[in-house]
């Protein structure tokens, strides 16, 4: 089945691309595609909306559904709460994308003798595939961020960083196997040390050498040590 996930309706025009978002809807296409729920509906479409609430209630960006080609293909226009999404962190934002799916295809699933139950189990494990790990990575970046709070603006160490930037390097300048999945997590703002996540288990605070030097790095296993270490490093010279 193709499930194809638009960009968001407002939200692009006022706020751009999510990128891991965009990752997301992508990633799901590739995972549902070779999938089959029904002898009749092979694609739907998805057109999420995130708008403010005053909008909704002044009736506009209405939700509806419809079915062409024999009812072959549906496309779903379905709202999403703007103000929660924007609060929200990676995380969160991509449990309420797997909220919106399911309840964009229940609304169609009266057409063809559609499995629901099938698709939530395959949604439900695709899901948590994509999120694996990712608590223990924002659990570490909001430990950070309070350590910013903690000890203001003389603490070394800050999360809103370029991710990809980081990722790009620390991949031209070393060789990662057998890890395959790389994420920049922190960067202390005192010298070049970045903290990645390998592969949703192993902590590494490389110090990039943006040259064709090897990076040396310490490596740690448990995120509550990274943080320890972090703080400790700070207070010792800082301090």
């Amino acid at each position: 089945m193709e499930l194809n996930i638009n960009s968001p309706q407002y939200y692009k025009e006022y706020y751009g691309i999510d990128d891991a978002i965009y990752r997301f809807c992508q990633d799901a296409y590739l995972f549902f595609k070779n999938k089959e729920y029904s002898d009749v509906l092979k694609i739907i479409g998805i057109i999420p909306i995130l708008s403010p609430a005053d909008a909704y209630e002044n009736g506009e960006w209405k939700e509806h559904v419809s079915f062409i080609s024999h009812n072959s293909v549906a496309t779903v226009w379905i709202r999403m709460n703007l103000e929660q999404y924007l609060k929200a962190d990676e995380f969160e934002r991509k449990n309420m994308y797997k909220d919106m799916i399911f309840k964009s295809v229940k609304k169609v699933k009266g057409k063809g003798k559609f499995d629901l139950d099938a698709f939530s189990k395959d949604l439900e494990e695709y899901t948590n595939s994509k999120l694996q790990g990712e608590d223990n990575m924002f659990d570490i970046i909001r430990k950070i961020n309070n350590l910013e709070k903690k000890y203001g603006e003389e603490f070394n160490w800050g999360t809103e960083i370029n991710r990809e930037f980081y990722q790009s390097e620390l991949v031209k300048e070393t060789v990662l196997a057998p890890y395959q999945n790389v994420i920049a997590l922190a960067k202390s703002y005192s010298n070049d040390d970045v903290l990645f996540l390998l592969d949703n288990k192993v902590y590494r605070i490389y110090h990039l050498t943006y040259s064709d030097g090897e990076p040396r790095y310490t490596e740690f296993h448990d995120g509550e040590k990274v943080v320890e270490y972090i703080e400790k490093r700070f207070v010792d010279e800082y301090c």
